[in-house]
């Protein structure tokens, strides 16, 4: 299983992140794609190294969109066989999550099915309190105007379309990696595109961990 992080100006969240996944099983294999973060950023790069995760640096930023599909042309060249999950770097992924999407997506894998297993926010955070369980407002009205968006264009109804912890078969790296798209709207496309590809969407609950006032 490939644990591809894409990011910019990352904190010591997303190297608490590495070290846990690492921790939670040793058939993880941590990817990270430092999207032109600059040298102020590279001691965390650096450390991410030394704990077994493969970086590789944009010289410049390129954008999210870009990032994901550095990663998963390297998969392809490199692991083809694996699946690739996809996870944001600001913790707001719990790695008990990223690893149920990853299992439930190499399932998928065996059965050589099509598929993106999107991990949904519908979980409250146990550990964050009445507060923390709040979806921030810019959050919940921008989920809420893309998935109404995705339902009208599509008709299919998905519960979380900005989530960023994916799951993916290594049967669609290829249609993944033609998608257009090199910030935030890739990840949007490949949902759209997918309902007329024959790409399965799965949705396997997870829990939302939000930070406090949303800042990123």
């Amino acid at each position: 299983m490939i644990v591809l992080i894409p990011a910019y100006k990352p904190d010591n969240s997303l190297t608490r992140l590495t070290h846990q996944l690492t921790a939670h099983s040793e058939n993880i294999q941590v990817l990270v794609i430092d999207d032109g973060s600059g040298s102020e950023y590279t001691p965390i790069f650096t450390e991410l190294t030394l704990t077994g995760a493969t970086v590789i640096t944009h010289p410049i930023n390129l954008g999210k969109g870009a990032a994901i599909r550095t990663g998963l042309n390297w998969a392809r060249i490199y692991q083809p066989r694996q699946v690739v999950v996809t996870a944001d770097a600001d913790g707001q992924h719990l790695p008990q999550d990223i690893f149920r999407v990853g299992v439930r997506t190499e399932t998928a894998a065996a059965a050589g099915q099509k598929s993106i297993i999107l991990g949904v926010r519908t979980k409250p955070d146990p550990n964050a309190g009445e507060e923390g369980t709040k979806v921030p407002l810019r959050s919940k009205i921008g989920n809420s105007a893309t998935v109404g968006f995705f339902a009208l264009a599509t008709g299919a109804r998905v519960a979380d379309t900005q989530t960023g912890l994916r799951g993916f078969t290594p049967q669609i790296l290829d249609w993944l990696l033609q998608i257009p798209g090199d910030k935030y709207e890739y990840e949007f496309s490949m949902l759209l595109r997918a309902t007329r590809a024959d790409v399965e969407l799965v949705q396997v609950p997870i829990v939302k961990v939000y930070e406090p006032g949303n800042p990123t």
